[in-house]
């Protein structure tokens, strides 16, 4: 189904966009009223049109005026959307905002965001001369909590798993679910000497109590792979993020529940080796 959106505001355009685009929709989005008209105006013209209602060219009513007068084409329906008199599209906007940057399970941010946050960071942390510390964490052998006890418990422990994460960050850290079971956590402006400490608070703040579900109580571990940014001046995000998860392959490797650190002395080592 094809659907028309018609917005002067760029980042409620792009929201309800994208929005509708992973609901499996074709999107069409325009900024003004005579663009809608246009666009309605085609012999394949979508059946269904969003339409802000004040908009410059042609405001949403004069556009709705304009198609109901015509009766050589199919019929649109049209959805006027108005902030006047009440809160409810601010509301609305809100919140498509956040379901459009956050994992809908755990509520962190999710994976595009995430990396996006981090892209930021380190660029600001070469400028600054700083550091920032990378974690990606994994959940130890979660398969067998959904195999052994149903994906319902499953999400339940994910849940719970990114409440104690952001328990664990600074109010401006970032904490967001990369995947799966699969966590990253970027630590702005930390000492890069308590990268492993800090990481080491993170797998006890998962490790040290079981995590109560509808099947009782579930112990659960975390794996870590951590980098600290200020060795890796001039690398690429893709990259961090592939040094970070190498680490956290051995940590699974060297028996799970651990953290093990990203440095440019293993990165040698392993060119060697090949």
């Amino acid at each position: 189904m094809k659907i028309l959106i018609a917005d002067d505001e760029a980042i409620s355009r792009r929201l309800l966009e994208k929005t509708l685009e992973r609901e499996g929709y074709e999107v069409i989005a325009v900024d003004n009223g005579r663009l809608a008209l246009q666009q309605l105006s085609l012999p394949d013209a979508p059946r269904l049109a969003l339409l802000d209602w004040m908009m410059p060219e042609m405001d949403g009513p004069s556009v709705c005026q304009a198609i109901r007068k015509r009766h050589d084409q199919a019929y649109v329906h049209i959805v006027l959307l108005t902030s006047r008199g009440s809160n409810r599209l601010v509301e609305a906007r809100e919140t498509m905002r956040f379901k459009a940057t956050h994992d809908p399970l755990t509520s962190l941010f999710n994976r595009g965001v995430i990396v996006d946050l981090l892209a930021r960071e380190l660029t600001r942390s070469r400028r600054e001369k700083g550091c920032t510390v990378v974690m990606l964490g994994d959940l130890d052998h979660f398969k067998e909590v959904n195999d052994s006890h149903g994906h319902v418990v499953g999400d339940e422990v994910l849940r719970e798993v990114a409440r104690r994460l952001l328990s664990s960050a600074r109010s401006y850290d970032f904490v967001g679910r990369y995947g799966g079971e699969e966590f990253l956590i970027v630590l702005n402006n930390c000492d890069s000497s308590q990268a492993v400490a800090r990481a080491e608070e993170v797998r006890s703040g998962i490790a040290s109590r079981p995590i109560q579900t509808a099947r009782g109580p579930l112990s659960v571990t975390m794996s870590l792979g951590v980098l600290a940014s200020h060795e890796w001046d001039h690398v690429l995000v893709e990259e961090i993020l592939s040094e970070t998860d190498q680490a956290l392959y051995r940590a699974k490797a060297d028996g799970r529940n651990c953290v093990r650190l990203a440095t440019r002395s293993t990165l040698c080592e392993l060119t060697d080796l090949r």
